[in-house]
């Protein structure tokens, strides 16, 4: 039986090869089995046949074999794509900084709230007395216009070191008073600078209300807002951030 394929004739000479082919399947070369001897001129070369496309692709790419091309890709997200479907982690929007310092805050408001009020218990421990002495015997002031004019002495006093402290202090030192400056906050306005004398006043004449219960109603609105106000922050438009 035969097998396809041209043999050569006995005595060294092919026998024509047919319909154009090869005899030895259109890539045979000089010195292939069963050729002749002598030199030959080279025979074009078919290219070889391209292993199947499903062979080539690694496991877990797109156009996987039996389900066709063009199939959609399930790769896993880079960092420049959204991992939240399509919304992100949650932030505060138009925060200037970083304002979680919330424990910070608590231990700024009593540094400051110590150093601030040092001058004006001192007046405060010494004027008021002097406001009552001498007393008549019935124990009322033996100058009531003395005793008025000390009590209002120490309000103006303390509204005075108030303001410096909390107002001036700040604006002059880049948003930071004592305490912020040791614990590592700042104020700052909204787009991100310093905060003006008329923001930090807003601030310090909020404290009236932030600063009921010895701070827990300022601490509550921290704790509940956006971007960790307090009351007077909300007011002057401004944030605590870390320095």
């Amino acid at each position: 039986m035969s097998d396809g394929q041209q043999y050569p004739e006995p005595g060294g000479h092919e026998r024509p090869p047919q319909g154009g082919q090869s005899p030895y399947g259109g890539g045979g070369g000089i010195g292939g089995p069963g050729g002749p001897s002598g030199p030959q001129q080279p025979q074009p070369q078919e290219p070889p046949q391209e292993p199947q496309q499903w062979a080539q692709e690694p496991p877990g790419q797109h156009g996987q074999p039996g389900y066709g091309a063009g199939q959609p890709s399930y790769r896993a997200p880079g960092p420049a794509q959204q991992s939240y479907g399509g919304y992100g982690p949650p932030a505060a929007a138009g925060v200037p900084g970083d304002v979680d310092v919330v424990g910070r805050r608590v231990g700024q408001y009593i540094i400051d709230g110590i150093l601030s009020s040092i001058i004006p218990l001192v007046a405060m421990a010494v004027l008021i007395p002097l406001a009552f002495m001498p007393t008549e015997p019935d124990g009322s002031p033996s100058n009531p216009g003395l005793a008025v004019f000390l009590g209002i002495l120490v309000i103006v006093l303390w509204v005075l070191i108030y303001i410096g402290y909390w107002v001036i202090w700040p604006a002059k030192a880049g948003g930071q008073t004592l305490g912020m400056k040791m614990l590592g906050l700042r104020v700052v306005s909204a787009d991100g600078s310093e905060a003006t004398m008329g923001q930090h006043f807003i601030r310090w004449i909020l404290l009236i209300v932030d600063g009921i219960f010895y701070g827990l109603v300022g601490l509550i609105v921290i704790l509940a807002s956006e971007g960790n106000q307090r009351v007077g922050d909300m007011a002057a438009k401004a944030y605590v951030v870390r320095a």
